[in-house]
C-alpha cells in the first residue's frame, strides 16, 4: 500500500461494494505504527475493529507493556477513524473478539492491574470483558470464583454481547464431578505390576484408577480411569505396592483432575460475568447412567470454541472421545435454551 514504509504487519478494512482499502493501524497523525498489528475481528457492520499490536505509537501519552488491545472506531465524513487503547496493562493482552454493536470487547491476558475490583495471583494468562472502560474478569469457575493452577483463554463473545465461550485448564473449574484425568508430576520408580491406586476424597466416592503401564524401570507412565465416580472436589491419589513386592525406591507423585489439562469448554452470560456468577462447562460427558456428578471433562483436550449470534450454541475442535453417546467428531455442538 502507498506510503506504508514501517516494515510491519498491519491492519487494514477493505469495503467490498465501495472497493476501498482502509489501514487502520495508524497513529493520531496518520503516520504509520513502528510495531507489528494482528488479528483483527470486526464488529456487525465493521464501523468498529478491534485488534492487537505491539506498536507503542497508535495512542499517544501511555504507557505500554508489551502486546496491547486496541479498539479503532469509525468516523462518518472522514476517511480516517480514530484508535482506542483498551488495555493498557502490566503484560501482554490478545486473542481478542467484540460485540455486534461493538461496546463489549474479550480478551485473554497475563496483565494483573486491569481489573480493580479482584486481585489477580494466580500467574496464569486470565479471560477479561471490558465495557465502557470497565474491566471484568470473565473467565470464571461453575462456582464464580476466579480460575487457578491453569490458564483461561480462546474468548469469543456472542454477536449480542449476551454470552461468552472460553476454555480453560485451571484445575477449578469445576467442583463435584468424576474424575477427568491423571496428571503425574513424578513417575517414582521401582514400582511392579500389581500395584493399587486408591482415589480419597471427603466427597466423592466411586472411583477406580489403575496403573496402566511401567517402564522396565517401574516408573509409572500412564494412569487408567476405570470409572471416573462422583461428586469429587479435591482428590488425591496414592499407589500402593502390591504385597508380594518391596516398596518403590521412589514414591509416585500424581494429581486426579476433574479438567481435562489441554482445556475444556465453557460457557458464561454476561450477566454472571459482572455479578460473580459462575460459568458451565460444555465440552462435557454425559453423567454415567444418569448419576448426577458423574459427568467428566473430556478425556482429551477441547479448544477454538466459537458461539452464535444469540449465545444459545457453541462448536468447538475437540480429539475427545467421551463427550456424547455417539461417535465424536473433530468438531462437537452443545445448544443452550
Amino acid at each position: 500500500m502507498a506510503n506504508d514504509n514501517n516494515g510491519h504487519s498491519d491492519v487494514f478494512r477493505y469495503d467490498i461494494f465501495n472497493q476501498k482499502l482502509l489501514r487502520l493501524s495508524l497513529d493520531s497523525q496518520g503516520d504509520d505504527s513502528n510495531g507489528g498489528s494482528f488479528y483483527p475481528v470486526p464488529n456487525a457492520d465493521a464501523s468498529r475493529v478491534v485488534f492487537e499490536s505491539h506498536a507503542d505509537n497508535l495512542v499517544s501519552s501511555a504507557t505500554y507493556s508489551g502486546k496491547e488491545i486496541f479498539l479503532w472506531k469509525e468516523k462518518f465524513g472522514l476517511s480516517q477513524g480514530t484508535v482506542e487503547l483498551i488495555t493498557n496493562g502490566n503484560a501482554d493482552s490478545f486473542d481478542s473478539s467484540i460485540s455486534g454493536d461493538g461496546t463489549r470487547i474479550v480478551f485473554t491476558t497475563y496483565a494483573t492491574d486491569l481489573v480493580g475490583s479482584e486481585s489477580d495471583a494466580n500467574s496464569h494468562a486470565d479471560v477479561l470483558l471490558w465495557e465502557n472502560g470497565n474491566f471484568y474478569f470473565a473467565g470464571r469457575t461453575e462456582e464464580g470464583n476466579l480460575p487457578s493452577e491453569g490458564d483461561t483463554k480462546e474468548p469469543e463473545i456472542s454477536a449480542n454481547g449476551e454470552a461468552i465461550s472460553f476454555v480453560s485448564s485451571a484445575r477449578n473449574m469445576v467442583s463435584g464431578k468424576g474424575i477427568a484425568h491423571i496428571l503425574i508430576e513424578d513417575a517414582g520408580l521401582g514400582y511392579t505390576a500389581g500395584s493399587t491406586v486408591l482415589i480419597n476424597d471427603v466427597n466423592g466416592t466411586g472411583a477406580s484408577v489403575s496403573v496402566s503401564s511401567l517402564n522396565p524401570y517401574g516408573e509409572i507412565l500412564t494412569f487408567a480411569i476405570d470409572n471416573p465416580g462422583r461428586n469429587y472436589v479435591n482428590p488425591t491419589l496414592t499407589v500402593v505396592s502390591a504385597a508380594s513386592s518391596p516398596a518403590p525406591e521412589k514414591n509416585a507423585t500424581a494429581v486426579p483432575l476433574l479438567v481435562n489439562p489441554e482445556g475444556d469448554v465453557f460457557r458464561i452470560t454476561v450477566d454472571a460475568v459482572k455479578s460473580g456468577g459462575g460459568s458451565v462447562r460444555v465440552s462435557e460427558s454425559p453423567s454415567l447412567d444418569g448419576d448426577p456428578g458423574s459427568e467428566t471433562g473430556g478425556n482429551q483436550g477441547s479448544r477454538e470454541p466459537s458461539i452464535s449470534r444469540d449465545g444459545s450454541f457453541i462448536a468447538y475442535s475437540t480429539r475427545s472421545s467421551n463427550l456424547q453417546d455417539l461417535n465424536v467428531s473433530s468438531t462437537s455442538l452443545k445448544t443452550f435454551a
